[in-house]
Formats: C-alpha cells, structure tokens, sequence
C-alpha cells in the first residue's frame, strides 16, 4: 500500500486515537501531520504488516511531547458542537473529562487497550516500556476512573 493510500484509509482513526490522547482536535491534527510526516521519510523500510503498529507509536510518542505545550483543553462549546453528532453526547463528554484527568502514561494506556483494543504486550512495545508498567499505569487508571463519574462505564452496572 502507497503512503497516500495509508494516509487516506487511516487517517480518521489516527486523529480519533490522538484526539483521546490530547482532548484537542487540532492539536490532534498537529500532532498526526507531524507523525506522517516522520513516518513518510522511512515509508519504503518498514515492513507492510507493521505500518500501522509503527505509524500508532509514531502518533502516541508525538501526542506525548505535545503534552506540555498544548496543556489547555479545547472549549467545552467545540466539544460539545462536535460530540453533538453523536447519540449519547453526556458520556462522551464524560469520558473526554475523565481521560484529560488522567496523567499522560495511563491516558495512554487505556487508550490504547480499549480504543485501539491492543494487548498488554502491544502496549509495551508501542510505548517502549515494560510489562509491568503497563499493568500498573492501567490498574491505576481504572481505579482513578472508578472514583471518577465513569463508575457505570467501567464497572458495567447501572449504579
């Protein structure tokens, strides 16, 4: 597959995974142009079944240095005017808040476990870190988002 025709079929859904890293749509179209960009230059050297696994890490390790410079969250009004599209805009909204409360390595994590639905080892590889610590950035963050408004999302019950 040509790096245009990647760029054009994957496109949404590396915005969508930069967008929950950040909380901003355009710090998360930043930060994905920046990405492709990297990506672009060593297209032709990275192994077809591996692209999209070295574009992702490309994507996360970008949003991670992007952290500090873009620390302000986007106004609720473009959050809500672009979650309005959606059926269920309070959860959404919800999630977005409870993600951005969470620090950068397990926003990270449970992003990539339950948006991107990779495995505990994925997640290292991806992240450049161990095992371990991807165990314990997302048992962290589920216990923070259990005291969080999102007990009903990540418990499953209607309490």
């Amino acid at each position: 597959m040509s790096f245009e025709d990647y760029v054009r079929v994957r496109y949404g859904d590396l915005r969508r995974l930069a967008f929950l890293l950040c909380g901003d749509w355009a710090a998360a179209d930043d930060g994905v142009q920046t990405a492709l960009i990297a990506c672009e230059k060593r297209w032709a050297s990275i192994q077809d079944p591996q692209r999209h696994a070295y574009v992702r890490q490309a994507v996360v390790r970008t949003m991670s240095t992007w952290r500090l410079r873009r620390r302000a969250h986007a106004p609720l009004a473009v959050l809500a005017t672009t979650a309005a599209v959606h059926a269920d805009v309070d959860a959404r909204l919800s999630v977005l808040a409870a993600l951005r409360l969470l620090p950068l390595g397990q926003r990270q994590v449970v992003v990539l476990r339950f948006y991107e639905g990779l495995s505990e080892r994925e997640i290292a590889d991806a992240l450049g870190i161990g095992l371990g610590t991807v165990k314990s950035r997302a048992s962290r963050a589920m216990a923070a988002l259990r005291e969080s408004d999102l007990r009903v999302l990540v418990d499953g019950d209607a309490a």
